[in-house]
């Protein structure tokens, strides 16, 4: 079993009025180290095809997507287990997912590469870095082209 540690600093900035001493402001930041691998990007600028989600189950499956796309890839295998592993975790039926995930490629959210094999769209959302997202918006666009 792996264990994570989380590294925290919090920052407390105080101001003081000079003239009565009193405290009149305080701030608090509070910063944690987390791998740059668990974040994934959101580009509010196209972010329309993702506003358009029209249900629950559309947006709790797209979060699970999220955490399952692959570093600087994008992509994501979704086998039966792996729908009945999101079932699970969305609190959702396997049919369900299913559907859901049907409706994202509809919508453009998810884009099909091969039998199982999906991108999530970079022009929405992107796990990895900058330069990676740029390489798979062109392949994207090479790839929606060809449709």
């Amino acid at each position: 079993m792996t264990t994570t540690t989380k590294n925290y600093y919090e920052e407390v900035t105080q101001v003081l009025n000079k003239e009565t001493g009193e405290l009149e402001e305080v701030q608090r930041t509070v910063k944690r180290k987390v791998a740059r691998n668990q974040f994934v990007m959101i580009f509010f600028k196209d972010i329309q095809g993702l506003i358009d989600l029209s249900s629950r189950a559309e947006f709790k499956v797209l979060l699970a997507i999220c955490e399952m796309v692959g570093y600087n890839t994008n992509e994501v295998i979704l086998v039966k287990s792996k729908k009945e592993e999101m079932a699970k975790k969305t609190g959702l039926s396997y049919s369900s997912v299913h559907n859901t995930i049907s409706r994202l490629c509809k919508k453009g959210v998810l884009l099909r590469r091969a039998q199982s094999v999906y991108i999530l769209n970079p022009k929405f959302a992107f796990k990895g870095e900058e330069v990676r997202r740029a390489e798979k918006l062109k392949l994207v666009l090479e790839y929606q082209m060809e449709d």
